[in-house]
């Protein structure tokens, strides 16, 4: 008897200290949600007429950012990732949805700053992402931007190709978006968790044609544009399979598009595989151009 009541005594110990230490765990990404939507709160809202969201679905274009670190935004900030205070000042006209990544947790539409991604307790800095829409609203005067940060930085395709977990989550925050928007393409750079291992590379060029399909199909967009960006060419030469997966893919999936970086520089010379500021900014603009390129066709086919 004296057992059993010390075991019911240690079980109910164990209980409270599992649910304490449940709450301190979950204490700072509630806290960097909370700071996150005072921040908000400071500057413009989707109330103001610079950020207003558009009455008509087709005048509101939304693109998918979705990979790895390059998309995330990864320069160090020793290494220059240090954002300005331009970089931190809404453009109007284009918007985000901040969504914490390691969650889905949409708290929904916001003027576009960077970082666009937000991962509590990894703080990310410049990506391609904003530099992409002020390019895009250049060359569409009219519209608004919307961007659905989704890039997750070291994760390798089998942890974001269709039907995992991430992917998952991306088809979700894709669906939140159409609520009021139109998506009108993807912006895919990863592979650098991949390119170094053989039976990763052997398999890339597979799931990549897959999620493309899989992400068309779920989101209820089969002509959705999708453009692919190389990785360094530094460290992964150009006839790494996952290089040649995605300087094929235009042809052999029609509707996409594929972003060269050979002539780019890094943010820490050859050591690194993360492009720096200036190289993330040309890549914006070429990832834009494919857009703009896969727009344009469709529209001519379309009227044929």
């Amino acid at each position: 008897m004296k057992r059993t009541v010390v075991c019911v005594v240690f079980l109910m110990a164990f209980a409270c200290w599992r649910a304490q230490s449940t709450e301190t765990a979950r204490a700072p990404e509630t806290s960097v949600a909370a700071d996150e939507e005072k921040e908000a709160e400071k500057g413009p809202t989707i109330e103001d007429e610079d950020w207003r969201i558009p009455e008509d679905k087709s005048k509101f274009h939304i693109f998918v950012l979705y990979g790895q670190s390059n998309m995330a935004g990864g320069i160090k900030e020793r290494l220059g990732g240090t954002l300005t205070e331009e970089d931190k000042t809404p453009v109007p006209h284009i918007l985000q949805v901040r969504f914490h990544t390691k969650r889905f947790r949409d708290t929904g539409w916001f003027p576009a700053v960077h970082p666009l991604h937000v991962i509590p307790g990894r703080p990310q800095s410049f990506g391609l992402g904003l530099p992409f829409a002020k390019e895009y609203l250049k060359r569409n005067p009219g519209v608004t931007v919307g961007l659905l940060p989704c890039a997750y930085g070291g994760k390798r395709m089998d942890l974001l190709k269709a039907g995992s977990g991430l992917y998952n989550g991306v088809v979700a925050k894709c669906k939140f978006a159409q609520e009021t928007g139109t998506i009108k393409g993807v912006l895919w750079h990863q592979g650098e968790s991949d390119a170094f291992n053989e039976d990763r590379c052997a398999v890339y060029e597979e799931h990549l044609h897959e999620m493309i399909a899989a992400l068309r199909k779920d989101i209820g967009e089969p002509d959705l544009p999708f453009v692919s960006g190389d990785i360094s060419v530094k460290n992964y030469p150009k006839d790494n399979p996952v290089q040649v997966a995605k300087r094929t893919l235009p042809e052999k999936v029609k509707n996409t598009g594929w972003v060269r970086t050979d002539d780019l520089t890094f943010c820490d010379g050859n050591k690194s595989v993360h492009f720096d500021r200036e190289s993330l900014i040309k890549m914006a603009h070429r990832y834009c151009d494919e857009i703009m390129r896969i727009i344009s066709e469709q529209e001519k086919g379309s009227s044929k």
